[in-house]
C-alpha cells in the first residue's frame, strides 16, 4: 500500500487474554508486507477503549439509522482517540513529517471493528478529513495488485436493487444521488438497471463495466454481510461477496455499495461486512456507507468523487478523501458525511490507470488481467502462510515466491507493451 510519498499506519485490535476480558491489543505495522512477514514482531499495546458508544452500540439501539450531530461525533471521536496508546496517537500524527499518513484500520472480527472511526479526532477537525491523512479501513495485499489500464470513458453500472416488491423508492431520484456527478461528462459512460433479481445484474455485466455501483439494502447473516435482491419465485435473495465475486468480470476494479436516502435501509452494517470479507475472496477495492445520510450530503459526496477520480488518474484513495472532505463541508451540524467509509482491498487504493487508448491495449490488459489473478494468489497464499511459524512457514514461502516471480515478470510485460506504445 505504500506508494513512496506516503507513510503507512497499519492498527490491528485484537482481544488481549493476559490483561483480562475487556482488554484489547492493538498492534502496529509500517506496511502490508511487514504485516504479513512478520505478524508476532509487531509492537503491541494493552488499552480498554472507553464504552461511550454503549448508548448507541448497545442491545435495542442502532446508531447506525440516525444521522448523529457534528457535536456529538466529536466529542465521541475524541473520547476515541483518548483511548488509544500515546505512542499510537504519536504514530498517527507524526510531527514535522511531510508525507501523507495513511491511517488503515483491519478488520479482526471484534466489536471494535464496528466503532465509527471515521469520528476520531485530536479536539480539531476529525482526521479524516484533514489534508495530510487517509483515514481508510484495509483488508491486507501480500502484493498489490497492478492498475487496470482502461481507455476512457470508464463505465459505470448502476443497479437500483430491492428485496421484494413492497419496498417501493423512487428510483428516479435515488439514481440522481449518483448519476448526477456522470451525466453530461465524457468521461464516464452510465448504465442504469433495476436489479431486482440476480440473473439480470449478471446479464449487464456482460458490458464489462469497469465500477459496480449498488443501490440498495444490505443485510447480516452471523459475522458475513448480503446484498438484498429480489428473486420472483423466492422473495428476498440474499447475495454474500463470494456470489457478486464470482460474475464480476475482471474488469470491475471497484464496487460502491450505498445506501438509499430517501427510505430506512434493512441493516446498513451489512455493507461493511461485505466490503470487509476475508482477502481469499476476490472482491475489489470497495466505497460503503456505514450509516445513514442526508440527500444532500451523499449528492456532494458522489459530484465530487467521480470527477476526482479522472483528474488523480484511477487513485481510488485520493479521489475518496477529496470527496469525503466535500461531504463533510456539506454536512452541516450532523456528521452525515461519516458515513462513506473505503475498504481498500488491492494493496494499493490506485485500482486504475486511464488511457486514451491505441493498437496495444489489448495486450496490456491481458497482462495486466493475468497480474492481477496472480497477485490473488500469491495474497491467498500469505493469509494461509500467516499463522504458521519456523520451518512450516519457509516451506510454503518458496511457493509464495514462485507466485511473487510469476507477477514481475507480467509487470515487466506490461511496461514493455507501454513502452512500444510511447516508441510508436
Amino acid at each position: 500500500m505504500n506508494d513512496g510519498r506516503t507513510r503507512d499506519v497499519i492498527l490491528e485490535f485484537t482481544s488481549s487474554a493476559a490483561s483480562g476480558e475487556d482488554a484489547l491489543a492493538v498492534r502496529a505495522w509500517r506496511d502490508e508486507q511487514q504485516y504479513y512477514r512478520s505478524p508476532l514482531a509487531a509492537k503491541h499495546w494493552d488499552v480498554r477503549l472507553p464504552k461511550l458508544f454503549s448508548e448507541t452500540l448497545g442491545a435495542g439501539t442502532d446508531w447506525r439509522r440516525e444521522i448523529s450531530s457534528a457535536e456529538s461525533a466529536k466529542q465521541r471521536g475524541h473520547q476515541l482517540w483518548s483511548g488509544l496508546p500515546d505512542p499510537v496517537r504519536q504514530m498517527i500524527l507524526h510531527p514535522g513529517s511531510p508525507d501523507l499518513t495513511k491511517i488503515a484500520l483491519v478488520r479482526t472480527g471484534s466489536g471494535v471493528d464496528d466503532l465509527p472511526w471515521e469520528w476520531l479526532n485530536d479536539n480539531e477537525n476529525p482526521l479524516a478529513v484533514q489534508g495530510s491523512i487517509r483515514l481508510v479501513r484495509l483488508v491486507p495485499s501480500s502484493y498489490p495488485a497492478p492498475p487496470l489500464t482502461i481507455p476512457l470513458p470508464i463505465r459505470v453500472l448502476l443497479v437500483l436493487a430491492s428485496p421484494d416488491a413492497s419496498r417501493v423508492v423512487d428510483g428516479r431520484r435515488e439514481i440522481d444521488v449518483v448519476e448526477g456527478a456522470l451525466r453530461n461528462s465524457a468521461l464516464y459512460e452510465c448504465k442504469a438497471i433495476k436489479g431486482w433479481e440476480h440473473g439480470e445484474i449478471e446479464k449487464a455485466l456482460a458490458w464489462a463495466p469497469h465500477i459496480f455501483h449498488y443501490l440498495g439494502y444490505a443485510g447480516i447473516s452471523g459475522t458475513r454481510g448480503s446484498l438484498l435482491l429480489h428473486d420472483m419465485d423466492r422473495g428476498t435473495r440474499w447475495m454474500p461477496a463470494t456470489e457478486l465475486a464470482a460474475i464480476l468480470p475482471p474488469s470491475v476494479r471497484l464496487v460502491c455499495l450505498s445506501t438509499y436516502v430517501g427510505v430506512d435501509n434493512y441493516e446498513l452494517g451489512g455493507f461493511m461486512k461485505f466490503a470487509q470479507s476475508p482477502a481469499e475472496i476476490p472482491l475489489p477495492t470497495t466505497i460503503v456507507n456505514q450509516h445513514s445520510l442526508d440527500r444532500g450530503t451523499a449528492t456532494e459526496f458522489w459530484k465530487e468523487f467521480y470527477p476526482q477520480l479522472t483528474a488523480r488518474n484511477g487513485n481510488v484513495t485520493d479521489a475518496f478523501h477529496f470527496a469525503r472532505v466535500a461531504a463533510w463541508r456539506a454536512s452541516g451540524e450532523t456528521c452525515s458525511w461519516a458515513s462513506f467509509s473505503l475498504v481498500i482491498r488491492d494493496g494499493s487504493g490506485h485500482p486504475f490507470r486511464l488511457s486514451e487508448g491505441g493498437d496495444q491495449e489489448e495486450n496490456r490488459f491481458a497482462a495486466e488481467v493475468q497480474a492481477q489473478w496472480a497477485a490473488r494468489m500469491a495474497n491467498t497464499l500469505a493469509v494461509r502462510m500467516r499463522p504458521l511459524q519456523g520451518a512450516v512457514q519457509e516451506q510454503w514461502q518458496n511457493v509464495l515466491q514462485t507466485e511473487i516471480d510469476h507477477i514481475k515478470a507480467l509487470e515487466r510485460k506490461i511496461s514493455g507493451v507501454a513502452s512500444s506504445r510511447e516508441i510508436r
